[in-house]
């Protein structure tokens, strides 16, 4: 039987769900931001863990 479209399946799909409790103004300044950068709330969150684990990584190696 034929693929019955949709979207395509990921090499590394992202099964786990992480909840994060915020105050409202946090909220607001990570929707400002996301909306100004046109990426999703969770985009917003994975980059800025990216950063964090860059930077401990680049602190490490001096």
């Amino acid at each position: 039987m034929a693929h019955a479209g949709g979207r395509p399946q990921s090499d590394n799909p992202k099964q786990s769900v992480l909840g994060v409790r915020v105050t409202a103004e946090e909220h607001e300044k990570i929707k400002k931001y996301a909306a100004q950068h046109q990426q999703t709330i969770s985009q917003v969150v994975l980059e800025g863990v990216e950063l964090l684990f860059n930077n401990e990584k680049t602190q490490k190696e001096t």
